[in-house]
Formats: structure tokens, C-alpha cells, sequence
């Protein structure tokens, strides 16, 4: 009896799934929804649709989807969206309370926008949100009786204009798995695909995190391979009264002798070395020697402007340094000998093929710039792009910005560290370390706006433990 039981269950949950058209990447679909409501909201006069009110329908397995109008200047669409639960704080007396609100978001996950003109009621195009980041969707278009399909990542293409071979209105009540069966050796899916394989670069973020608390910034302070502490750019060892004084802003007569023991001083670039000895050292049982991470890994004609600028200004400081340390851990870890070149340490892929402007047109993106990297409006994507296809790496990233004391001069002059993985919701999360602090992906691009990084790629690893000792 309970065998036959399980069997039906089994049978009515297929059922089900069937209804309410199931696909593998598990987003809630609206083609079940999207079916009863063509001629009633799709196909509708923008008058007609105007004197309706916003409806909720809920799918063969429960799911419930919002309809609604809305309007711009030029045009209006017709939204369905999955319903939501999402986080509210609120003040009760003298508690602050949590409690989950249901909310039918625009751009959530599943969610299906149709836009047609004002002026004609004809149809310009989809948008379909198929991940839990709302810069992440397929823009689906119509032009002279046939379809197009576009792939959006962070405001860039991914693919674009890949024709699908249907119609525009056969996209109405398409489920989503239709679409991706139509397009799966047509569309790079494997750069949307969110990876949860990554779990160590989650748990060396955490780690970092819990250390910073324990980090005194001092400017050009690096620690060499044996734990002593040196000025960077004089090569003398860090004077005591710079340690004192940064001793000064802290109380540290409430330290216990284990906490004073685990205190570091770190600048900038000693701080990112911090990171990679902090891979290394358990390996070998020494960190890295600063002279080796120094080294030049810029080849520049001596007569041109570069070349000239090097003789007296060190502008590819932060880039050397990167890739000499993302290099040291490469070589490390695997007990072979390699250079920055042959063991692959610099990110150069291409994941887009032009950047999305109104109204509709494209520009054509640089994408990887040899001698600069990424231009940061880029970096948001390509990091999301690597934590789909490269899941189980960070970054070392050299930021290449504008001389405060000559604007014709672009060095390499500051570093910062990428954590880039989803979280178990799916959502994409990059955590950005610089300067003995974190810093939030959005402030990183605001503070940055005009610059290059040029990224170098690391095996996140289990086996990392940043103390010195």
C-alpha cells in the first residue's frame, strides 16, 4: 500500500511539473499564466488595459504570479512577475523585528515584461529574467517577421542578434525551458550559469573578514619572507615609532597578550602579499621574498614614452607585484616552475561582444586591453562571467588610474584583492579587499570609475592561514 502511495505522489508531482511547465535552472515560469491571459492583457488596446486592475494568478504548483500596466513616454508593458518573500525590518517598542513580506518584483527571477509603443500597440520587445540578479535577463526582439535573441550581462552583450527562427507571438506562452532547448547551442548559457562550486573562495573571504579587526594600515609597510617588517620603497626595516603611533589610535592596553601577538602592520601592497603568503606559508613554512615580487614583468621599448618614464618613476609597481605573487602561489602549490605567461596568471577573456546603449544600439567594447586590463565599467560583469565558467578562483587585480602629480602618466599604483561567488540563494556577491579593509563592489566601481585593473587569477585553497606565525 505504501508503495502504491509513493508511486502516485511521485505520478501527481510530475503532473504538476508538467503544468507548470518545469525547467532545469529551476526560476519559477509564467508560460502556464502567460496562456490564459493573451488575448486578455498581451494582445489588449493600451486603453483597455488601462481600466484593468492588476491581477494575481497562481500556477499548477502553487507559484503565484502577478499582471500589471506600466507606463513610460513611449511605450507601456505588461509585466508578469513572481511572487517574492522578502526581508522587513520594523521597530516594535525597543526590538527591531525581521518578518518576511510577499512582493512581486520587476527583474526578480522568472520575471516576463513585454513592451509594446504607444503609438502603434506593436510590439518592441521581451525582457526575461532567468537569474536572481536583475542585470542578468534575454531581451527578445522582433524585426521584419523574424525574432531575435540578446543575452544581457551587467549592461553588456554576451551574444547578441542570434536568430531564433519563430515567431514573436510564439513567445507569448513559451516556457522557458523551450527557449533554452531553442538556443542552447546558440547561446553561451555557460556564462550565466550560476556555479555554487565555490566554496573556498566564500570561506577565505570569511577569513579575511575576521581578521581585518586585527589589521593596523601603515603606509608601505610589507612583511618579508621571514615575518620581519619592511618600508617598502626605502628597503629599511619599518622604523618603531611608525608601530607605535599606529598603536596610538587604539586602546592597547585592553589586549589580551594573544591579540597583540596576532596584530599585523600592513600598507597596501604588503596587505594583498599578506593574502598570497598566507597560502604559501603553509606550504613552504616562509612567505615571499618582497626583491622577487618586485621584479619587472613589463617588457617596454626603452625609447618610448614608458620605456623613458621607467628610468625614473617605478608604473608598473601594483601589476609586478600581482603577478609575481599570484605567480609564487601558482609555482607553490603545484611544486613546477612557471612565469606569469606560461602558467596562464593573467585573466584575458572576452565574454562580451559590445556594451547595451539606449534606445536599443550597441557600442563595441574593448573587452581584455593588453598593458591596461578591464576598464572598471566592465569588471562587474566579467567577475560575475568568471564566477559561472572559473568557479573556485580569486583575484589579485593591479588598478592602473591617472597620476595625481602628471595626468599624461597612467601607473599601476594600487591593488586589491576579488572574491567574486553566489551565495545560496544564487545571487552573485564579490568581495573586494583593499588597504587592510573591505570595500563594497559598488563603492570599488564609484571610487575607481575612470580606471583600468588588470586581474591575475589564484586557486582559492582550504589550506590558508594568514597568521605570521
Amino acid at each position: 500500500m505504501k508503495k502504491t502511495l509513493a508511486i502516485f505522489s511521485v505520478a501527481i508531482l510530475s503532473i504538476a511539473s508538467l503544468f507548470a511547465d518545469y525547467n532545469q535552472a529551476g526560476i519559477p515560469d509564467s508560460a502556464e499564466i502567460r496562456r490564459q491571459i493573451t488575448d486578455e492583457w498581451l494582445t489588449s488596446s493600451l486603453g483597455r488595459l488601462r481600466s484593468k486592475n492588476t491581477e494575481q494568478h497562481v500556477n499548477a504548483i502553487g507559484t503565484s504570479f502577478e499582471i500589471r500596466l506600466e507606463e513610460n513616454k513611449d511605450d507601456f508593458q505588461i509585466l508578469v512577475t513572481p511572487e517574492s518573500l522578502v526581508n522587513i525590518d520594523y521597530i516594535d517598542g525597543s526590538r527591531r523585528l525581521t518578518q518576511k513580506s510577499s512582493r512581486y518584483l520587476r527583474g526578480s527571477a522568472g520575471s516576463w515584461i513585454l513592451y509594446r509603443g504607444k503609438s502603434d500597440g506593436n510590439p518592441k520587445k521581451i525582457e526575461w529574467y532567468i537569474n536572481p540578479d536583475s542585470d542578468i535577463y534575454i531581451q527578445l526582439r522582433p524585426s521584419e517577421n523574424k525574432t531575435y535573441a540578446d543575452l544581457i550581462i551587467c549592461g553588456y552583450y554576451a551574444a547578441r542578434s542570434v536568430p531564433l527562427g519563430i515567431s514573436f507571438a510564439s513567445l507569448y506562452d513559451m516556457s522557458f525551458q523551450d527557449l533554452y532547448t531553442l538556443t542552447k547551442k546558440s547561446f553561451p548559457w555557460y556564462k550565466v550559469a550560476v556555479n555554487r562550486e565555490n566554496i573556498l573562495v566564500y570561506t577565505m573571504s570569511a577569513m579575511i573578514e575576521k581578521k581585518l579587526s586585527y589589521i593596523d594600515y601603515a603606509k608601505d609597510a610589507v612583511y618579508d619572507e621571514n615575518g620581519n617588517l619592511y618600508n617598502l620603497f626605502t628597503g629599511e626595516p619599518y622604523e618603531k615609532k611608525e608601530l607605535e603611533d599606529k598603536s596610538f589610535y587604539r586602546d592597547s592596553s585592553l589586549e589580551s597578550q594573544e591579540e597583540k601577538n596576532s596584530r599585523v602592520t600592513l600598507g597596501e601592497e604588503g596587505f594583498i602579499k599578506w593574502i598570497a603568503d598566507g597560502i604559501i606559508r603553509p606550504v613552504t613554512g616562509k612567505g615571499t621574498s618582497i626583491s622577487k615580487m618586485l621584479a619587472p614583468t613589463v617588457d617596454y621599448d626603452p625609447l618610448g614614452k614608458n620605456g623613458v618614464l621607467l628610468t625614473s618613476k617605478n608604473i608598473t609597481l601594483s601589476l609586478d607585484w600581482c603577478r609575481n605573487l599570484a605567480t609564487e602561489v601558482l609555482c607553490k602549490k603545484s611544486n613546477k616552475s612557471y612565469t606569469f605567461e606560461t602558467g596562464g596568471i593573467d585573466v584575458r577573456d572576452q565574454p562580451f561582444v559590445a556594451k547595451v546603449m539606449d534606445f536599443g544600439k550597441a557600442r563595441n567594447t574593448a573587452g581584455y586591453v593588453k598593458g591596461n586590463g578591464y576598464s572598471i565599467d566592465e569588471i562587474k560583469g566579467l567577475l560575475y562571467v568568471l564566477a559561472c565558467s572559473d568557479p573556485g578562483w580569486f583575484y589579485l587585480g593591479a588598478i592602473r588610474q591617472t597620476s595625481l602629480q602628471d595626468t599624461n602618466v597612467m601607473p599601476f599604483n594600487k591593488c586589491a584583492a576579488f572574491f567574486p561567488y553566489f551565495d545560496q540563494n544564487g545571487k552573485f556577491v564579490c568581495r573586494i579587499f583593499e588597504q587592510g579593509r573591505e570595500i563594497t563592489l559598488e563603492n570599488f566601481l564609484n571610487t575607481y570609475n575612470k580606471c583600468f585593473v588588470h586581474f591575475e587569477r589564484v586557486r582559492a585553497t582550504e589550506y590558508f592561514i594568514p597568521d605570521l606565525q
